[in-house]
C-alpha cells in the first residue's frame, strides 16, 4: 500500500508540470481543451498536432514521467468511466464499461464487510451521476 502522501505529492507534481508546460509551450501546439483528473488528461487538439504535443509533454521531465496517448476511434474515446462521443457541435458522454465488464456485483446478503457493500453502492451511484 502506498503512502498517504502519494496523492498529494502526485497532485503537486502534476500542477507544477502543467504550469511549466503552459508557460513554455509554443502556442501552436496548445490544445483547445485541457482537463485533468489526477494523472488522466483529456485533451482536444488538432490531429496534426497530437504527436508534437505528446513529445513536448514527455520532454518536460525526462526519466521522471512518461505520457502516452489514446486517440479517438470513430469519434469515440473512453475517459475514466465515461465514453466521450464527438458530435458536430458538442461532446456527448455515456457510461463506459470495458469489454471485460461482466455486470457481476457482490450479492448484498454475502458475508463481505458492510463497508465493502457500501463502497459498491457508492461507486455505482457516482458513475450514474
Amino acid at each position: 500500500m502506498g503512502s498517504p502522501l502519494s496523492p498529494v505529492l502526485a497532485e503537486l507534481f502534476m500542477e507544477h508540470l502543467e504550469d511549466k508546460a503552459f508557460s513554455e509551450a509554443d502556442k501552436k501546439i496548445l490544445p483547445r481543451l485541457f482537463k485533468r483528473y489526477v494523472d488522466d488528461i483529456f485533451v482536444i487538439i488538432e490531429s496534426s498536432r497530437e504527436d508534437n504535443f505528446l513529445n513536448f509533454f514527455n520532454r518536460l521531465f525526462p526519466n521522471t514521467i512518461s505520457f502516452t496517448i489514446e486517440k479517438e476511434v470513430s469519434g469515440k474515446l473512453p475517459f475514466l468511466d465515461s465514453l466521450v462521443i464527438r458530435m458536430p457541435e458538442r461532446l456527448k458522454t455515456n457510461v463506459y464499461r470495458k469489454p471485460t465488464h461482466s455486470d457481476r456485483y457482490i450479492h448484498f446478503s454475502s458475508h463481505h464487510p458492510r463497508a465493502v457493500m457500501k463502497g459498491v453502492i457508492r461507486g455505482m451511484a457516482r458513475r450514474a451521476m
